[in-house]
């Protein structure tokens, strides 16, 4: 089998006002992530700044290096945990930071292991 790399998701920030599509709320929307991880920000209606230009370049950068290698670390980028098996180290990532943390609440560990275990019988 071959390495995993989790990350769980987070409440997102809410969306500002001069963000939101008039018929969406402050909650992040289906498919938001996606701006982010393809470069496309630039392409978006809604308006950015520097932080989340920032954080697309290090998911671009996280996602390539994943698809080169396998392995999505690199140069400059935090440090992203490989899976093992309990969930107890991930990485975090929002618009003001980047880091590996501590997953300390059961029911994300039981999830993980659940998914591990899901995954190794493929």
């Amino acid at each position: 089998m071959g390495v995993c790399f989790f990350v769980p998701l987070t409440r997102p920030p809410l969306t500002p006002p001069e963000n939101r599509h008039p018929e969406s709320g402050p909650q992040a929307y289906h498919s938001a992530e996606l701006w982010y991880i393809f470069g496309t920000l630039q392409r978006c209606w809604r308006r950015f700044d520097g932080r989340h230009y920032d954080l697309s370049r290090d998911m671009v950068d996280y996602w390539t290096n994943f698809a080169k290698t396998g392995d999505p670390n690199g140069d400059g980028l935090a440090i992203w945990p490989a899976f093992d098996g309990t969930g107890s180290r991930t990485l975090l990532l929002n618009e003001r930071k980047r880091e590996t943390i501590s997953v300390a609440d059961e029911n994300m560990t039981k999830m993980y292991r659940f998914l591990f275990d899901k995954l190794r019988e493929n």
